[in-house]
């Protein structure tokens, strides 16, 4: 069987759709997911916080060459230069590591937005599962949600988060509190 990511079906009929042959993409949580994205980026940088996980995915699949694995030990990850390079460089970034080993989604999110190029897009899965995460990104940035059912048959919603809410999209920005 041909690796499939774990996010919901809706979203990556949607996003296979576009030209990502020269993206690269930042995965945060690595897996199948890592397999099948190497058919469609550049390059691919992919963490992962289970050593165990990494060797087993190396025993099922072997990794293309535009895959780089790096295991994640703890948070000194976040202010890595290499580690913020990526987020840098990166077109795209999943967050879809585990809830709390040993970052949070949250503080993935809150790194990579602070360190993130403007045009860069960020993909969260299970957004509904994770809200605290899925409310910083919302807060910050406009989306696109895709719920459906994923592979395994639960119910959960990918999505894609991009432009930065500035002010220049509020129409009364600067007004004083209560409206004109």
């Amino acid at each position: 069987m041909k690796p499939y990511p774990l996010l919901t079906p809706s979203f990556v009929n949607y996003f296979i759709k576009k030209d990502l042959s020269d993206k690269i993409l930042l995965e945060l949580g690595s897996g199948k997911s890592t397999i099948f994205w190497s058919n469609y980026f550049k390059k691919i940088y992919s963490y992962e916080s289970d050593s165990n996980y990494i060797q087993k995915l190396k025993n099922e699949y072997e990794i293309p060459k535009n895959v780089q694995i790096f295991n994640v030990k703890d948070k000194s990850i976040l202010e890595e230069l290499n580690f913020l390079s990526h987020i840098k460089n990166s077109d795209y970034m999943v967050i879809d590591s585990h809830f709390l080993i040993p970052i949070t989604r949250l503080e993935y999110a809150q790194c990579i937005t602070t360190h993130k190029k403007e045009d860069s897009q960020i993909i969260l899965d299970n957004g509904t599962w994770n809200t605290e995460c899925y409310t910083f990104l919302q807060n910050n940035f406009f989306c696109r949600d895709f719920p459906d059912t994923n592979y395994q048959k639960e119910i959960t919603v990918t999505s894609l988060f991009f432009e930065r809410k500035t002010e220049k999209y509020f129409r009364y920005a600067g007004a004083p509190p209560g409206g004109i």
